[in-house]
């Protein structure tokens, strides 16, 4: 046993046995952690000797919510089970895995955070609803009063020319009855009746 200076054990690999029965090469006998999760692999070394029995050190991969409590290599004796000379692959770990301080913060409900970023989020939700309002109100003028404008446009550019009134950009304002409402000097610049205005149709 004394030779033995490293193990290295696999999950779902058995033992082998002379005497006794193949085991799973490692296995987990207690701690609150048990059920949660199972190393891949076991490392174990020599770190020293307690009298004949030497003293092992086992590390695995593991998550830092968990850590190993104790561990146990368990030999099994070549003619008898304290013979000092152990069968070849019959070696295997008992351990105990506890929960770290890490597991138990990681189970805490996330609180929401205060603060500036409250206030900010809130200031944010502010100007969006400042923005949308803003926005619906420049959709209501694009969709009535600029298409309004646009169609007094000509009348306003016709009063600024010489000679021209407003009237004069509506077709037929010389005609009857605009002639007798606002006479033919909206287009001819004088005072007077068309002929076509008292057109009579036999």
């Amino acid at each position: 046993m004394t030779d033995i200076e490293a193990l290295t054990l696999y999950k779902g690999r058995k033992t082998t046995g002379r005497r006794n029965n193949p085991v799973p090469q490692f296995k987990c006998v207690g701690g609150d952690a048990c059920r949660d999760a199972q190393p891949d692999v076991i490392q174990c070394r020599v770190t020293g000797l307690n009298g004949r029995e030497p003293q092992w050190r086992c590390e695995a991969e593991l998550q830092d919510l968990y850590k190993f409590g104790t561990t146990e290599v368990i030999c099994e004796g070549y003619d008898y089970a304290e013979d000092p000379y152990v069968f070849a692959g019959s070696c295997g770990v008992e351990y105990t895995l506890h929960r770290t301080p890490k597991w138990f913060e990681a189970q805490q409900p996330q609180q929401p955070q205060r603060g500036t970023k409250g206030k900010g989020a809130g200031a944010s939700s502010y100007r969006d609803r400042a923005r949308g309002a803003a926005s619906a109100g420049q959709g209501i003028i694009d969709e009535g009063l600029i298409p309004w404008i646009k169609s007094l446009l000509p009348f306003g550019l016709g009063a600024l020319l010489p000679g021209r009134t407003l009237l004069s950009w509506i077709p037929g304002a010389n005609r009857f009855p605009f002639s007798l409402l606002f006479g033919t000097s909206a287009t001819h610049g004088s005072n007077y009746f068309s002929t076509d205005d008292c057109t009579l149709e036999m």
